[in-house]
């Protein structure tokens, strides 16, 4: 498969992209490498320092810690990076979200705007934490919302 065909799984089928980043994850690496890395340009523009380490850093150790303590899961880490790199255009929607005032807004758009992103938010997360840590539906489900929780909890203090 070629560079070309994995960035356009990634954008349009990430579901496939993150299965096949398990079984060759090399071919989807500089991908992967992209993305985190204009996630987090994008997030320093918009955020300070340490909001960007925890947006990068927070969801992806709690859905670690969760998914290997809940369910006992062992997980290459370089698969688990690379997957987790793939979904990071999740995080530039939201920067970009937040640059251009939408989180900010008053009323049924605002709410509308900030619905759609969590939505958006919980869904990519429900899909690494399947694909990822090869877990069922309920058990990505339960790391998804707990990791939502905690991620919560902790950037509201």
């Amino acid at each position: 498969m070629s560079l070309l065909r994995s960035w356009s799984y990634v954008l349009i089928h990430p579901i496939l992209a993150l299965r096949e980043a398990n079984e060759n994850p090399l071919l989807y690496a500089p991908v992967s490498v992209f993305l985190t890395l204009l996630a987090v340009l994008v997030s320093i523009e918009t955020y300070d320092y340490f909001l960007t380490a925890a947006l990068y850093l927070i969801p992806l150790l709690i859905t670690y810690s969760l998914a290997s303590r809940l369910y006992r899961v062992k997980v290459k880490t370089v698969s688990l990076l690379i997957n987790y790199g793939l979904i990071q255009y999740v995080i530039i929607m939201m920067c970009i979200a937040s640059r251009f005032g939408l989180l900010n807004l008053k009323g049924l758009i605002g709410a509308f705007s900030r619905s759609g992103l969590t939505v958006f938010y919980i869904s990519y997360m429900f899909i690494f934490s399947r694909e990822s840590y090869k877990l069922n539906n309920s058990q990505a489900f339960v790391i998804t919302i707990l990791t939502l929780f905690l991620l919560r909890m902790m950037l509201s203090t």
